[in-house]
């Protein structure tokens, strides 16, 4: 599987990447200077703090080159934060992931790498007791885009698209929604703004705060975004929001990897939220008086 996945990375990379090679051919080979920087051909990119001196395309990397360069990431990780390198391997003996387990404080934390993407994870265990929030982030999200087609989308199987900022939405079906919406509603005045502004400046894809773990998908390759000066940040961010989610006296069981709620997702059913009557976007009552959205006053 990881072979095809590989395979049609590649093949897409190589397509879009044909005018490129052609006015490369053009304009000749990249020159660096004498500290391995690119001087012509493109931005200088960096990993760990470090600049690359010839590969600066993720995409352009072989399957050993990915993963010497993940274990090179994490291994950088590790000058700052210490702890030990984990590698977990496919039934093959193949590396599926590496792993970079740390503690940050007292808190057990760790740092997750597939090769295959050069896109890291961070995961910090806590023990939530006060509600499980789940929100993405893909800005080709637009109300606009969202269909129902009546004769196929039963209406107790359709989710509510939430919206608190462009592209960044909490996607869920009634119940769940009405919890999310709930805890947000519960949280210390600009919490949740700090944590829609976290998502949309690290390019996160995906952030969890579930019953036993905080996880955070984030987008850009490691050669795109320099985590090691950017991490420190981060983790003193999520240690301050475990002091909420740790706050409560609700017993939280882990999200499952699908709900069913079996309850129609109406936005005019779900206290708190509101519908822009602009575009027709779900977003919070207390949005600021503006569609997370568009933009429209509300």
């Amino acid at each position: 599987m990881k072979s095809i996945i590989r395979f049609i990375k590649a093949l897409g990379t190589l397509i879009a990447k044909i005018p490129f090679i052609i006015i490369k051919g053009i304009l000749g080979p990249d020159e660096y200077d004498e500290n391995g920087r690119r001087i012509r051909g493109g931005k200088i990119r960096g990993i760990g703090g470090k600049q690359m001196k010839q590969q600066t395309d993720y995409d352009d990397l072989s399957d050993a080159e990915e993963i010497s360069t993940s274990k090179k990431f994490l291994n950088s990780l590790k000058e700052d934060l210490g702890g030990e390198i984990i590698t977990r391997r496919d039934d093959d003996g193949s590396t599926d992931f590496l792993y970079l387990k740390f503690s940050y404080g007292e808190r057990p934390c760790r740092v997750v790498m597939d090769p295959s993407w050069g896109t890291p994870e961070l995961q910090i265990k806590m023990k939530n007791t006060t509600g499980i929030l789940a929100i993405k982030h893909n800005m080709k999200m637009k109300q606009e885009h969202i269909t129902v087609d009546p004769e196929w989308d039963a209406v107790d199987k359709r989710s509510v698209k939430l919206f608190l900022a462009p592209g960044i939405i909490i996607d869920e079906y009634h119940d769940e929604m009405s919890a999310m919406v709930t805890l947000i509603q519960e949280m210390p005045e600009g919490l949740i703004g700090e944590i829609t502004a976290f998502i949309a400046d690290s390019n996160v894809e995906y952030l969890l705060y579930d019953a036993m773990i905080i996880d955070a998908e984030f987008g850009s390759d490691i050669f795109k975004r320099n985590y090691r000066e950017q991490l420190p940040a981060i983790l003193d961010m999520f240690m301050s929001h475990c002091e909420f989610f740790e706050s409560g006296n609700r017993n939280i069981s882990p999200k499952p990897k699908v709900y069913i709620s079996g309850r129609p997702a109406m936005t005019g059913s779900i206290p708190g939220i509101t519908e822009c009557s602009y575009c027709h976007a779900a977003v919070l009552r207390t949005a600021g008086g503006a569609c997370g959205n568009c933009g429209a006053p509300l």
